[in-house]
């Protein structure tokens, strides 16, 4: 079903000045609500040098928006009997069991509550390694109890969840993606590890300098030293083709939004990837994150007017200003590429019009 003309014209009038302005290089917005599909814009340049026009085909690298799909997988699998929250790690990856993290569970790896949300010490060209990269994971040491508190594990979440999953299933993320969220939503703009031949729908990262205390040094780092500056590295088509699960998804803003369509609880075109009550328990914060933000895979959007322990708008967002998410209250779901990476609220200010044409801000 095509998107609501009136909507469509004027988020995309929108869309246009933002480009015009120079707030942004290339991006596309999409949005269902009650079901339907409401907007789906795409504008701008998906490469500065070629100047190839963004389209709705267009595939962009969205960082750490890949968690919010590997925590649909993962609540999916759950729900199939095939893991549960409780599982120890250790219990299915051995090797996994040792410097004090034996009794690390799904759960706590999914709420980022492992201890591990540094790298280990390998090189960019590891990543790409699926097998020495789980290896140097498992022989981490955590940089404190387990269980005992949250913080963010950036980019080492990626194979803290995923080898667990490949070793239950045999399968690699990409293709649990393929098989649990592309195939039933019947789409083609999702991969974690993106297929060689489809090189050519990639827009080009761009925006981001080096920082400055990105040196050589011994501290232990979620975003290492070595992956800097990140357009660079995550631009490499090795990169792109590797499986990354916690930042190397590459989307359309129309398929991230169909998924998280399919989480509402109606779901869309009569899909609905998990259940209510899997919903609910993965949006419960954890007690032990200071900012009620982490949840059992998703992240919380924004504060709701009940208070932290009402969650009504999850997701992911991504570094740079990708995201996605589902509004319950409004029954809504967004998704939003880009490839400079920016602070700039492009998605607030779509977001925001869209509610406003629809009649729920």
């Amino acid at each position: 079903m095509p998107p609501d003309t009136e909507i469509q014209k004027t988020l995309q009038e929108t869309a246009d000045e933002i480009i015009t302005a120079g707030k942004d290089r290339g991006f596309q917005f999409a949005a269902y609500h009650n079901g339907r599909l409401v907007a789906n814009i795409s504008a701008g340049a998906a490469n500065p040098v070629t100047s190839k026009v963004v389209d709705e085909e267009t595939l962009f690298l969205a960082f750490s928006v890949t968690k919010g799909i590997v925590a649909t997988v993962a609540h999916r699998l759950i729900e199939q009997g095939a893991i549960s929250y409780d599982t120890m790690i250790a219990s299915i990856w051995p090797e996994f069991g040792c410097q004090g993290k034996d009794s690390i569970t799904f759960r706590q790896a999914l709420e980022h509550g492992s201890g591990l949300p540094h790298m280990p010490r390998v090189t960019v060209d590891t990543l790409c390694d699926w097998e020495t990269m789980c290896s140097a994971v498992a022989n981490m040491s955590p940089l404190w109890k387990p269980g005992s508190r949250v913080q963010y594990h950036a980019i080492s979440w990626g194979w803290i969840v995923g080898e667990p999953l490949r070793r239950i299933t045999g399968k690699m993320m990409n293709d649990l993606v393929r098989e649990l969220i592309s195939e039933p939503l019947r789409c083609d703009g999702i991969f974690v590890g993106r297929p060689a031949a489809l090189q050519n729908r990639m827009a080009s990262l761009e925006g981001e300098e080096d920082p400055a205390d990105a040196l050589p040094n011994d501290r232990p780092e979620g975003i290492p030293y070595w992956m800097r500056p990140l357009p660079a590295t995550m631009n490499r088509a090795d990169i792109q083709e590797a499986c990354l699960p916690a930042v190397n998804g590459q989307m359309t803003a129309l398929a991230l939004a169909r998924h998280y369509a399919a989480l509402l609880p109606e779901g869309i075109d009569g899909i609905r990837l998990l259940k209510p009550e899997t919903i609910q328990g993965a949006i419960s914060p954890p007690l032990r994150d200071p900012d009620r933000k982490r949840m059992t895979g998703y992240s919380r959007i924004e504060p709701h007017p009940e208070g932290e322990k009402s969650v009504r708008k999850f997701g992911h967002g991504g570094h740079g200003g990708s995201g996605g998410f589902v509004d319950l209250d409004r029954n809504t779901a967004v998704g939003f590429t880009r490839n400079r990476l920016s602070a700039e609220p492009t998605l607030e200010v779509l977001t925001s019009q869209l509610y406003s044409l629809l009649g729920v801000a």
